[in-house]
């Protein structure tokens, strides 16, 4: 199945592209309007896979694509695209574009401290020997909230968001998925009215950064 029309989400500058490392594509199941996918979802991917056990791994998955209406029957509604993914297990993220070792992927201990404050809460994980933390918090004075990582001294800015009840944050999957010992983390984060999925590894991190960059996908808030 062919899609035309699709909007690249990782159009970069000359100058950037000089700076940055090529990203891949990443994308989860879901339903979504043509514009919110950057390329044909149609075909191989490699996805980060849950075995009925518990356990993760990646694999080569399939896309099924079907067209649904986006607002059930109502007349006139448009129509997007159901993306599924057919693998051995749920599948949370699809990935094209990535260079990951193998199968091998290693989940990390994920516990949860909340806070009413919006944007505010703390997501520790237990990786083998090491403990790291992602958090939130409002920046005083400020309508915005910053969620940041730290590990062994090391502290990260992950993004800013505005901090209110409609907006909000999380970490969908924190573990090792690139195979070098060091903390990877896919981050969901939702904001007025539009929803963001980050995968940060560990390899892609700059000097003196845990993680860097790997993929972003951004969706309308619900999908």
């Amino acid at each position: 199945m062919m899609i035309s029309g699709l909007l690249s989400l990782f159009l970069l500058s000359p100058a950037a592209q000089a700076q940055e490392p090529p990203r891949g594509v990443i994308l989860g199941p879901g339903v979504y309007v043509i514009d919110e996918l950057s390329e044909d979802p149609d075909g191989e991917w490699l996805g980060l896979a849950q075995a009925p056990d518990g356990s993760w791994r990646l694999e080569k998955v399939t896309a099924q694509i079907s067209q649904t209406l986006l607002e059930g029957d109502k007349p006139g509604a448009p129509t997007g695209l159901r993306v599924a993914a057919k693998g051995s297990g749920r599948i949370l993220l699809m990935m094209r574009g990535l260079s990951l070792p193998g199968a091998k992927v290693t989940a990390a201990e994920v516990s949860y401290s909340s806070s009413r404050l919006p944007g505010e809460q703390t997501i520790t994980c237990n990786l083998g020997a090491d403990t790291f933390k992602i958090w939130g918090k409002p920046i005083e004075g400020t309508d915005k909230a910053v969620v940041k990582m730290s590990l062994e001294g090391v502290e990260q800015e992950l993004c800013m968001l505005t901090a209110s009840e409609d907006s909000s944050w999380d970490v969908l999957w924190a573990g090792d998925m690139d195979d070098d010992g060091a903390p990877d983390v896919l981050l969901a984060v939702a904001e007025k009215g539009t929803g963001h999925k980050r995968l940060l590894l560990s390899s892609k991190a700059k000097l003196r950064n845990l993680v860097g960059l790997a993929g972003e996908h951004s969706y309308s808030f619900g999908n």
